[in-house]
């Protein structure tokens, strides 16, 4: 490619982003110029980023077998065009053999003060993919809707995937759904934790952790909201409507008392939905049955932490490793970026305790946390345990909005031979120039566990450059090393597209790492997962 084009060139000037949503929490650890496009009750969205010509690039379909069934997707993203953000939710059909012969699409698109939303819903989608020998594929919807996803393979029927064309940039999941989930009454009964997170109608950072209890078509709970930096509890009622063949159904959410939300869902399991907001605020989330059981001492052990979203002076994302016991936090090791400045180091004076009312409600599963971070921030957290071994997490303080995960660490102790095998990859966020602009990233490595990444290939759709989308990018001159084997701290550089990336990242299990960029090119955060046997 040319020089004009490259991560290191970012020759366009464009819409800065006022705003960041990190990928969406997902459970196994987590965007558009037509004429216009419609939806059940929708209008032509013109220019808005709804859809878009290819960004091109061939991945091979000789592992076209491996998706083969219905799936549920997810995204966040930003209009190419206008700087509109974007969230994207559905489901679609893969046959197997390159074909996606059903499927259905909510969108919801914002501009600064609400002024250009538009809400494309339900609108139904069919067209092909192709997946290759590494697991990289290209996911094309050509009725309905015009868009372009490149996509990653990963194990347990999971994915990654960008939006890849010329309307937006966008990052995400997906993930396999159980068909015969497809009810509300098939649906566990019972509690779930729920969060989300995105834009309110004003361009603001807005996001909500909660629990509600499922009984028939309702359910009631209570959450914590983050609405740019302004923290505040809740009441939550609910409803569902019936789904469609596609698992797709509609549902209402109220806030105290708020006008209620709308909102699409879309059923993975019994016991999991992905949600999208479909009204004046932009949002994406989903709720996951909450294991019964937990205590006040149910939050304990090693885990890893991973954060991303809009502080008081930029971008910020944070990843690492803690351990907690009897209420404090007794051992951490963190690395945060705070619009391109880099920190490391411990939590400090790190606490945590059990909380289970919100407001007169109350709830299951429940913990705060508070710590100064290795930037000195006076950090404040809320978790919502799913299980003993994963929840959400919304930061609740006056310093930032943060959304993400915390995840069990399941081994003591980690080398470079923990790194071994090949793995799904992707990593979403803003660079560091006056601009803003999202970068999505979404691909492949290979590692033989020796300190060397002997092979990868990446998808990138960058705003900042003068043609965003730039397929088939090989990794190379690409190692790791483990810093702190005791937290399964390590880094990791490679150059791609002529620029050179560096990450810290943190085991969760062998098979998958979260991690932050700290070079100068992009405040990101992403992930990697071992993948399957590709056809």
């Amino acid at each position: 490619m040319s020089t004009s084009n490259n991560l290191v060139t970012r020759a366009r000037t464009a819409v800065k982003r006022t705003f960041f949503a990190p990928v969406l929490f997902c459970a196994v650890l987590a965007t558009v110029v037509l004429s216009g496009c419609a939806g059940n009750g929708s209008s032509s969205v013109p220019n808005s980023g709804a859809g878009g010509a290819s960004g091109g690039g061939t991945t091979g379909s000789s592992g076209n077998a491996i998706l083969s069934g219905k799936y549920a997707f997810s995204l966040t993203g930003t209009a190419t065009q206008t700087g509109a953000f974007i969230v994207e939710a559905g489901s679609f059909t893969a046959d197997g053999a390159g074909n996606i012969t059903a499927g259905v699409e909510d969108i919801n698109i914002l501009a600064t003060g609400n002024s250009n939303a538009a809400q494309t819903k339900a609108v139904a989608v069919t067209g092909n993919y192709s997946i290759g020998a590494d697991g990289r594929g290209t996911l094309n919807f050509t009725s309905g809707l015009t868009q372009t996803y490149k996509i990653a393979i990963e194990n347990g029927n999971h994915g990654q995937l960008t939006r890849f064309d010329s309307g937006a940039s966008g990052s995400g999941t997906f993930d396999v759904q159980t068909t015969a989930a497809f009810s509300v009454s098939a649906l566990q009964q019972g509690a779930y934790v729920f969060g989300f997170n995105g834009s309110d109608g004003s361009g603001n950072v807005l996001g909500g952790v909660g629990s509600i209890n499922l009984s028939g078509t309702s359910a009631s709970g209570a959450l914590d909201l983050n609405d740019n930096g302004s923290a505040t509890q809740a009441t939550v009622v609910a409803s569902f409507a019936a789904p469609d063949p596609n698992g797709h159904g509609t549902a209402t959410f109220t806030y105290g008392g708020a006008s209620p939300s709308t909102y699409g869902y879309d059923i993975i399991s019994a016991t999991r939905l992905l949600l999208i907001e479909t009204d004046a605020n932009g949002t994406v989330g989903e709720a996951d049955a909450q294991s019964t059981g937990l205590t006040a001492n149910s939050l304990a052990g090693s885990y890893v932490l991973s954060a991303a979203g809009e502080s008081n002076v930029g971008t910020v994302a944070l990843v690492g490793q803690m351990t907690l016991s009897a209420g404090a936090i007794t051992s951490s090791d963190v690395v945060e970026n705070i619009e391109g400045a880099h920190s490391g180091g411990a939590f400090t004076a790190g606490t945590y305790n059990s909380s289970n009312v919100v407001g007169s409600t109350t709830v299951a599963g429940r913990y705060t946390l508070t710590a100064t971070d290795p930037a000195l921030r006076a950090d404040g957290f809320v978790a919502y345990l799913i299980s003993p071994g994963k929840a959400m997490v919304l930061e609740t303080d006056a310093n930032a909005f943060t959304f993400g995960q915390m995840l069990a660490q399941t081994t003591a102790s980690y080398s470079v031979t923990s790194l071994s095998g090949n793995y799904g990859f992707g990593f979403t966020g803003f660079d560091d120039t006056a601009n803003g602009f999202e970068g999505d990233f979404v691909g492949q490595i290979t590692s033989a566990g020796t300190g060397t990444l002997s092979a990868g290939t990446l998808d990138i759709n960058y705003q900042g450059l003068s043609t965003p989308t730039v397929p088939n990018n090989s990794v190379t001159v690409a190692s790791y090393a483990i810093l702190t084997p005791g937290t399964g701290h390590g880094t990791m550089t490679f150059t791609a597209d002529g620029a050179v990336f560096l990450f810290h990242f943190f085991f969760v299990t062998p098979n998958q790492i979260e991690l932050i960029e700290t070079d100068s090119l992009f405040v990101s955060t992403g992930s990697a997962l071992i993948q399957p046997v590709i056809p």
